[in-house]
């Protein structure tokens, strides 16, 4: 499961202690797979060829010459399969290693804090290749600019 994110009464996520290290609970196991996901055959078949064929077959884009893409954006309003194409893709890519993380549990009022957390999540990641990396949410860990002075 991705995790939850921890909000305020106004919506919006406040951290008042540092993020933690890495924990075992990110990482995402899913038993939902490709057929669980309904309605959105060209989305699945785009992340199929983005994601899992350089993964399973990285000799098709070695005989031509082609660097596999390195990741995927997902957008678009609540509700639309976001985060089921993901777990599907966890399940896909088995046993590969798979973090799940929510941009809210990432950012912290501590200065510095958020990019640490953030960065020990792309270390555990090259420690553990071929890696997936599923970020929920990371709209949270953006500035607002009219929060850019403070």
């Amino acid at each position: 499961e991705l995790p939850q994110d921890p909000e305020d009464a106004d919506g919006e996520h406040t951290n008042d202690s540092p993020p933690e290290d890495i924990q075992e609970d990110r990482l995402v196991t899913s038993d939902k797979g490709w057929e669980d996901v309904g309605g959105l055959q060209k989305e699945i078949q785009l992340i199929r060829d983005t994601i899992e064929l350089p993964l399973t077959q990285p000799e098709l884009f070695e005989a031509h010459g082609v660097r596999a893409p390195k990741g995927v954006l997902l957008h678009g309003p609540p509700g639309t399969g976001k985060t089921s194409l993901c777990r599907a893709a966890a399940r896909a890519l088995a046993p590969c290693h798979v973090i799940g993380c929510a941009g809210p549990d990432l950012v912290s009022k501590y200065a510095g804090e958020s990019e640490q957390a953030l960065k020990r999540i792309f270390e555990e990641a090259e420690q553990n290749q071929p890696c997936l990396i599923i970020m929920d949410e990371i709209d949270a860990l953006c500035m607002k600019r009219e929060d850019a002075s403070s």
